[in-house]
């Protein structure tokens, strides 16, 4: 009987004293942090649900969370952009260059060459008049590379 008891709480002995994450994150679990409680729990999913702050975490890295990984591909995706866009309109137009290959890896195209080809093949549309912004450029280039085998 000593042993069975003990196997049911050596768990809770380990636990003790660390934050409880079993909800995730959000307002809720910032405020309740040590408590174990079923509760504590409902307090904590509850005002995670109501206040819709586990959204915004989530997508955001904050109160607790950490961004999803969708999110963490757009924004790196988005700074490869802005720091290389001259680059990239100048190997986009030979269809060709390390930027220009980066860049269609980072947006997971498996033909990179046929879709470096059919971004030249819609250089024009894609770079003029020039994107007033990433997401602007990521909207017209986004036909070539459905075509050119990327899934974005």
């Amino acid at each position: 009987m000593k042993l069975i008891i003990m196997i049911f709480l050596f768990p809770m002995a380990i636990a003790f004293g660390q934050d409880d994450t079993s909800v995730g994150c959000g307002l809720g679990t910032i405020l309740i942090k040590r408590d174990r409680t079923i509760l504590s729990a409902v307090i904590k999913m509850s005002s995670n649900s109501l206040l819709s702050n586990q959204l915004f975490g989530i997508s955001s890295g904050t109160s607790g969370c950490n961004k999803h990984r969708l999110v963490q591909k757009q924004l790196r995706i988005h700074q490869f952009i802005v720091r290389n866009y001259e680059n990239l309109q100048i190997e986009f137009a030979t269809a060709d260059g390390e930027f220009a290959q980066q860049f269609a890896q980072l947006l997971g195209c498996n033909e990179i060459p046929s879709a470096l080809s059919a971004i030249q093949g819609d250089y024009k549309l894609i770079f003029y008049p020039k994107a007033q912004n990433t997401t602007e450029f990521l909207t017209r280039i986004k036909r070539p590379l459905h075509h050119g085998g990327c899934v974005i």
